[in-house]
């Protein structure tokens, strides 16, 4: 990390803890309006300032209207742009753990859920194992998050169950054998996520050497807390090695694979094929990868009152749009229209990717009762732009309802880079 995004970090944590929202809202307007100001050395000074805020002040930047200057327009696209790369960062970095001495698991898994906000579920009644509370001696200091609980599952002799299905959680289980490795040392740890090699199998094609192949599967976890919605691995930014220094030869190389995330599972697999080596090689001694992360941002909510008198609504939430379009009946179905319009959706929307019906949406009545939908279709999917009807079956005419609905207000590429190493050939 650089030393400018560590102060830009730094000063956002400072300006976070010093003021209330609704000065930080008022000093964002402020700004913003400086940047017309008749003095270059204002306008430039604002500028600054609003980086400074940290990104925090994302959210509080108004969206460009016909009587914003040209200069202000530049400037501001200047502003976001650094206060995106500096939050995409700080997503990138991991939690942090501190525990120190004796105590029993339960205590230490509570610890690491409060100190990092990341839940972690015992599991082992659903697989029928014995939930024993083990005495633990720990020394972990500012230990980051995945580190840290390897450490932890190592000395209770627990692992992890990544298909559990509880949401923004992970479950920990008993080993399956005694003769299970530890987890710790054996994984690629990148900031808030962990790269494991779970297998690596040799196949030699008897009638084409050619097809002969080396597969390495691989399985990605990340902290529950920061659920991606895909991850990217350019297959060129994947950089092999044997023991003797020698490079091992990535299949598909000009290609990218697209690692989907199923559901509430928190882990997903993939593997990568290498070109096999002589009999001679034992280990690949480093893998070094770059992939991308694709990630929400902070979700927003958007409520639309009175929805029978409006059409085409628009409200604005940091990088993201929602637009109600309007709501009709059809027979004894109420067909409601919305989209959402984001400034830039990171190929988050690409048509296979349905995180975004996901989202919540449900109305209002007069008397506060939240109705939820009883269908749904999409109606629009481009790059940066989905649509969704919503369909209600209601008693009566929606008069004075209002709707609900929440969506992140951006999307981030967040960097994940790792290596693993010595990883024996079979």
């Amino acid at each position: 990390m650089t030393w400018s995004l560590i102060l830009s970090l730094a000063l956002w944590g400072q300006a976070a803890a010093a003021q209330p929202p609704s000065e930080l809202e008022s000093q964002v307007q402020r700004l913003v309006r400086q940047l017309d100001d008749d003095e270059l050395a204002r306008r430039e000074a604002a500028e600054k300032k609003l980086v400074e805020l940290g990104p925090q002040a994302l959210d509080l930047i108004p969206p460009d209207t016909p009587r914003t200057s040209a200069e202000a327009k530049e400037r501001l696209a200047r502003v976001r742009r650094q206060l995106e790369n500096v939050l995409a960062q700080s997503i990138a970095l991991p939690t942090r753990v501190t525990l120190t001495g004796e105590m029993p698991l339960s205590a230490a898994l509570a610890a690491i859920s409060k100190q990092t906000g990341n839940t972690i579920v015992d599991y082992r009644l659903e697989f029928n194992q014995q939930a024993t509370d083990p005495q633990l001696q720990l020394n972990l200091k500012e230990m980051p998050f995945w580190e840290a609980l390897d450490h932890v599952l190592d000395e209770a002799g627990m692992t992890l169950y990544p298909y559990s299905g509880k949401e923004h959680a992970l479950a920990m289980v008993s080993r399956a054998a005694e003769s299970e490795l530890p987890r710790y040392g054996r994984a690629a740890y990148a900031g808030r996520f962990r790269l494991e090699g779970t297998s690596i199998v040799a196949s030699r094609d008897l009638r084409n050497p050619a097809n002969h192949n080396l597969r390495l599967s691989l399985e990605l976890t990340w902290e529950p807390s920061l659920k991606p919605i895909v991850l990217l691995q350019p297959l060129a930014q994947l950089v092999a090695l044997d023991e003797n220094g020698h490079s091992l030869m990535v299949e598909g190389s000009d290609g990218t694979l697209e690692i989907g995330i199923e559901g509430a599972a928190a882990a997903a697999d993939f593997d990568i094929n290498l070109q096999l080596p002589k009999r001679d090689v034992q280990k690949i001694a480093s893998l070094q990868g770059k992939m991308t992360a694709i990630v929400p941002g902070k979700v927003e909510t958007f409520e639309f009152k009175d929805i029978t008198t409006l059409k085409d609504s628009v409200q604005r939430r940091g990088g993201v749009a929602v637009v109600f379009e309007g709501i009709r009946k059809n027979g004894d179905v109420y067909d409601l229209r919305m989209r959402v319009e984001f400034d830039k959706a990171a190929n988050a929307l690409e048509s296979h990717r349905p995180w975004i019906l996901d989202n919540v949406a449900y109305l209002v009545t007069p008397d506060g009762q939240q109705l939820s939908y009883d269908g749904l279709e999409e109606t629009r999917r481009e790059s940066n732009v989905a649509g969704t009807g919503y369909k209600f079956v209601l008693d009566k005419e929606p008069q004075g309802y209002s709707f609900v609905y929440k969506t992140p207000a951006a999307i981030m590429k967040v960097p994940v880079e790792y290596e693993l190493k010595n990883i024996e050939l079979p």
